[in-house]
């Protein structure tokens, strides 16, 4: 699930690495209700969106198709349906500011018990000295 490679430089979930150089924060937490429903009106509207492009070609057809499709993104909204989360506040690298990533989701309580003692160790790693890049005076 959550391994570190080298001397505590990246976090790897899958293929994708992170510094722990660039991370400031890192919390497990439940997805809410209004977390959910954003997921799945996002995902039928994204759906819906290519029926309603498919308008211009076929007029007469365009309401059906972005209804099929609007059901469609609901269905995948329910298939990618997440419970849990791993987040990770990255330091601005310009002038946007500040951000939170999701990690790593899962669905299952025994995985959020997991996901909040990869939170700690995680965040014991970024308090640790040896963790802290050397800054010269």
């Amino acid at each position: 699930m959550i391994e570190f490679k080298g001397n505590n430089t990246l976090v790897v979930k899958g293929k994708d690495e992170y510094k722990l150089s660039r991370i400031h924060s890192v919390s497990a937490k439940p997805l809410s209700i209004k977390d959910q429903c954003l997921h799945f009106m996002s995902c039928a509207l994204s759906f819906s969106t290519i029926g309603w492009i498919g308008a211009y070609s076929a007029p007469v057809l365009a309401a059906y198709f972005a209804s099929f499709l609007f059901g469609l993104g609901l269905l995948w909204a329910l298939f990618t349906f997440r419970r849990y989360e791993l987040r990770a506040g990255f330091k601005a690298v310009d002038e946007t500011g500040d951000f939170e990533v999701p990690i790593c989701r899962c669905i299952k309580q025994r995985d959020f018990s997991r996901l909040k003692q990869a939170a700690d160790d995680i965040s014991q790693r970024l308090n640790s000295p040896s963790s802290k890049p050397y800054k010269p005076l």
